[in-house]
């Protein structure tokens, strides 16, 4: 499941994509709550920057801030192939 950085923390009520992290936060939710094996991403603010193949790799503790971790699409898509493979 591809998700976000601050998938965890709290959603301010004024956030533009408010309804949109919220409904994702249920997603990955329900993912971590079912039977099946799972991964879930969550990458930062995404650019359309060439892919460097460089990523890090760390979970935000509940409630605390991200910088944004901006990272391209392509970096996601790289680890996503690599965790399906």
């Amino acid at each position: 499941m591809v998700s976000f950085n601050t998938a965890y923390g709290e959603v301010p009520v004024g956030h533009p994509l408010r309804a949109y992290a919220i409904a994702k936060i249920a997603a990955d939710r329900h993912l971590q709550a079912s039977n099946l094996d799972w991964t879930i991403l969550g990458p930062g603010l995404l650019t359309l920057e060439e892919p460097t193949g460089a990523i890090t790799v760390a979970r935000l503790a509940p409630g605390s801030a991200s910088d944004g971790g901006r990272t391209s699409r392509g970096n996601v898509a790289r680890v996503i192939t690599a965790v399906l493979a």
